[in-house]
């Protein structure tokens, strides 16, 4: 079977690393990003992927997503939106084949 990929934004501390940690001991390479670079290499020091994605810096999103998208192969299975989300109950998580209205911009970019 194939390891399943996950790309989760603002992975750093709080729900999004813990939900890292929790898809890492599920089996999935986990994409953990962060806006701030010195929290990404920590991330990168614990194991992780960590691309640095910063939603105010549109140039940020794009090189993240393509060092994903480079580093498997083109495909990302899931997409958990959990960055610049301040309150814990409207993160979400998709099948990149379902993406919510909101996460159009970053689910356009990801071919399956």
């Amino acid at each position: 079977m194939t390891q399943q990929s996950i790309l989760l934004t603002g992975a750093s501390s709080g729900i999004g690393y813990d939900a890292a940690l929790g898809f890492r001991a599920l089996g999935f390479r986990v994409f953990a990003s962060c806006r701030a670079q010195a929290a990404c290499d920590r991330l990168i020091a614990e194991g992780f992927a960590s691309p640095r994605i910063d939603y105010t810096d549109s140039d940020s999103i794009v090189s993240g997503l393509a060092a994903v998208l480079d580093a498997t192969g083109g495909t990302l299975d899931v997409l958990y939106n959990n960055g610049a989300t301040p309150v814990p109950a409207r993160s979400r998580i998709c099948r990149v084949t379902h993406c919510a209205p909101s996460l159009k911009p970053m689910c356009s970019a990801i071919r399956n």
